[in-house]
């Protein structure tokens, strides 16, 4: 038998995560450290490990809000993250916001952004000192829920096709 089924998702921002959950809903998560090296073997490894479907990188998008250097920052992690993937060549999939949070939340889980760090600690108890204690935590919630939402995605396309 070959190797699991797995599904990556990266929070591009300043201090992002990436995530990957498998078919046996075994979840790893790591922050983003600026060590380029240390993030492209960690994408290697998976790659080695597991039978990656599809990874997700979350669209960035400059906004009014932010600054020039912050919008600069972005850019290039988003930028980075892009090419460390291609490079991998495991299929990739860039998402809005917007459409890998739909559908996920309730009301329960709060609003802002710390409603993905509720779902998750809701969602996932036994992660939660690991994971998602801090509320900075934020970050590798979102890659987290990210890659839910594309194997999720993905088993959809794979349904439909084989109907």
């Amino acid at each position: 038998m070959g190797n699991s089924r797995a599904w990556i998702a990266i929070d591009p921002g300043a201090k992002g995560a990436l995530a990957l959950i498998d078919e046996d809903e075994n979840i790893e998560i790591f922050d983003y450290d600026k060590d380029l090296i240390s993030m492209q073997e960690i994408l290697l490894d998976w790659n080695k490990r597991f039978d990656v479907k599809l990874v997700v990188i979350e669209k960035l998008n400059a906004s009014p809000v932010f600054s020039k250097v912050t919008c600069w920052s972005l850019g290039g992690n988003y930028a980075t993250w892009i090419a460390l993937v291609t490079l991998t060549e495991m299929p990739l999939e860039l998402v809005s916001p917007k459409k890998w949070q739909k559908g996920l939340f309730t009301k329960i889980d709060g609003q802002g952004k710390e409603r993905s760090l509720n779902l998750c600690r809701r969602r996932y108890p036994k992660l939660r000192e690991q994971y998602f204690k801090r509320k900075m935590d934020i970050d590798r919630a979102d890659a987290l829920l990210m890659a839910i939402h594309g194997r999720d995605s993905w088993m959809m396309i794979r349904k439909s096709r084989f109907k």
